[in-house]
């Protein structure tokens, strides 16, 4: 499993149409089976650390031939890069073999989202 992030730092006055976009972008991309989980929306860490990146887009997908093939050439990937230099003045990637919490490439989440999305540690059998 990989994951591609992808952090935006919005055009001023954009954010909420590039969430919009993302909105969009996710609806149509699902339909690929190489996609498992797609994410998005507004920063919302109160770090101060952002550096202007305040909306970030999370892609779980199959491999990188996938992200690479099949994700890259999808139109609705290319309707939303033809948008994304009007959208945000900047952008970077960061795509990730997907580990689990025993270190095993493509496994479960090692991090479950607990209440208030503060990221909560799952328990195994032997309560760790």
């Amino acid at each position: 499993m990989l994951d591609h992030y992808v952090a935006f730092r919005p055009a001023e006055g954009t954010e909420a149409a590039l969430v919009a976009a993302l909105g969009e972008f996710g609806a149509a991309i699902v339909e690929l089976a190489s996609v498992r989980e797609i994410t998005w929306g507004e920063n919302t860490n109160p770090s101060g650390r952002d550096r202007g990146y305040t909306v970030g887009c999370l892609v779980r997908i199959t491999d990188e031939n996938a992200l690479r093939g099949e994700y890259w050439h999808h139109p609705a990937h290319q309707k939303l890069l033809a948008e994304l230099d009007r959208l945000s003045t900047d952008r970077f990637a960061v795509d990730y073999l997907h580990q689990d919490r025993s270190g095993t490439q493509g496994g479960a989440d090692a991090i479950d989202v607990g209440r208030g999305g503060a990221p909560v540690a799952e328990s195994g059998a032997d309560g760790r």
